[in-house]
Parts: C-alpha cells; sequence; structure tokens
C-alpha cells in the first residue's frame, strides 16, 4: 500500500513538474516593441497616416476613450489624421514593459501628444497588444486614456420663473 502510495505521488508530481515546462514564460520584448514604437511615431510625426496605418494588423481595433472602437486600417488611418487635423502635430511613446509570449506581447507605455511648438496638449498611458507576423511586431489591439483631469463642470445656469419671462 506505501508503494503504491509513493508511485503515485511521484507520478503526480512528474505530470505537474511536465505541465509547468510546457506554460510559456513571458520574454522581455521591450527593445523590439520600443523600435516599433518608433516606426510608429516617425510616420505621425510626419503625418504620413498611410504608413501609420501599416504599423497596425489588417484587423487591429483601437480603443479610444469616449469613442467607439476603430477597427482596420482604413478606419485607423483616418482615425489618426483627424487628430492630426485637430492639431496634434507629434507624439512620444514610451514603452515601460513588453512582454512577449510567443507571437503575442503585451506593452505597457506612456505617451505624450503635442501641438505645434511642441506645446504638450495632453499626457496618458495605454496598453497595446501586439502581434508578430513574419517576424515584425504590429500594433493588433490599442487603449490608451489620458491621466489629466477631467475639466471643471460648468456652473449650471439660474432657473428663471415663468412670472419673471412674462414681465
Amino acid at each position: 500500500m506505501k508503494k503504491s502510495t509513493f508511485l503515485q505521488s511521484i507520478t503526480v508530481l512528474a505530470v505537474m513538474f511536465l505541465i509547468a515546462g510546457c506554460v510559456q514564460q513571458p520574454v522581455d520584448v521591450s527593445g523590439e516593441i520600443s523600435d516599433a514604437n518608433k516606426v510608429f511615431m516617425e510616420s505621425f510625426n510626419t503625418g504620413d497616416m498611410a504608413a501609420l496605418a501599416q504599423c497596425y494588423t489588417e484587423d487591429a481595433k483601437l480603443l479610444p476613450p469616449n469613442s467607439e472602437i476603430v477597427q482596420g486600417r482604413e478606419m485607423i488611418e483616418t482615425y489618426w489624421g483627424g487628430a492630426l487635423n485637430m492639431g496634434v502635430k507629434k507624439v512620444k511613446l514610451e514603452t515601460i514593459s513588453a512582454d512577449g509570449f510567443g507571437t503575442t506581447a503585451i506593452e505597457e507605455g506612456k505617451a505624450t501628444l503635442y501641438t505645434e511648438g511642441d506645446i504638450i496638449i495632453d499626457e496618458g498611458k495605454y496598453i497595446v497588444i501586439w502581434e508578430k507576423i513574419d517576424g515584425k511586431w504590429f500594433l493588433d489591439r490599442d487603449i490608451w486614456n489620458s491621466s489629466k483631469p477631467l475639466p471643471e463642470p460648468p456652473e449650471p445656469e439660474p432657473e428663471v420663473e415663468p412670472e419673471e419671462i412674462a414681465e
């Protein structure tokens, strides 16, 4: 009986070690992702939205704040072109960390948006899920939000009594 219990315990431990060895551990790909971000920044900063859209997978999704999901390269090109037309002239991305899991990576970063004259108009943080296709990293899911506080709500207008209007 003791021999059987011992063999069962050894078998269970062996299976647990085998399973643990099969789970892919994250790999630091921060340098590779930073390089891919340089292409994104150069494309935006030179106003080349077509090149910027090529930084994304074919069916990539943007999840911008206060907006619907933007999907696909064509719509992503339009979205970022709109940001450029609204006065964003430069983007700076800083990778804080990027963990790779085979052909997928998860990046955490900080973004700064500038207008003409290098004036900061927004600072925020982001998470990007990257996909590696044919040895090259592409943005696949891109979500961000501002680190700036929301503006103060406007003061409510005083209520006017109906008889005051008639006078």
